[in-house]
């Protein structure tokens, strides 16, 4: 009788384990391995491309300000006794006023040459920004599956947008 209640709970356990634990642990692995695929392609497609774009519009932001820099102390040393020495025919608020209008063309590139880096980069210039680290990569991968579309770091290349669509197609 105790080999018949053994062999009928072991029956039991062998057959419980076969058909829900593994068919549920199987496909709890599977998810598991297709979400840490989608975090390393992700990682591997947009982070170098995240540091070059920060990298080139830092340049850009630096050549810019330099160039404003340059036109403002010309415009000053073509005419210093106009704007350093000034004397009554022009007051201080109008020699500002000059200077800004001898250099807008200058400042309005360097502005928008910080608005351009603002909007390719978006947070990357924040103290804490977000990267394409395996970590937020892994969290924009299981937002993506869930459908949340949390979208704080997003692709920006094309083939990122396009693993991303397939990525999606698939995994959904």
């Amino acid at each position: 009788m105790k080999n018949l209640v053994e062999c009928l709970l072991n029956s039991f356990l062998n057959c419980l384990r076969k058909r829900i634990f593994s068919h549920h642990v199987l496909l709890a692995v599977a998810c598991l391995l297709y979400t840490l695929f989608g975090a390393w392609v992700f990682r591997l497609l947009e982070g170098e491309n995240l540091k070059e774009t920060k990298v080139r519009h830092l340049k850009l932001i630096d050549q810019n300000s330099i160039l404003y820099a340059d036109a403002l102390w010309n415009l000053v040393n073509e005419n210093p006794q106009r704007y350093l020495n000034y004397d009554r025919e022009l007051t201080e608020k109008e020699v500002i006023k000059e200077v800004l209008e001898g250099t807008r063309e200058h400042f309005e590139r360097y502005v928008d040459t910080v608005y351009s880096a603002h909007r390719s980069v978006r947070h990357g210039f924040e103290e804490n920004p977000p990267t394409w680290d395996f970590k937020n990569s892994l969290f924009f991968t299981a937002t993506m599956l869930t459908s949340i579309g949390y979208g704080y770091v997003c692709p920006t290349t094309f083939y990122g947008r396009l693993f991303g669509v397939l990525y999606c197609l698939i995994g959904e």
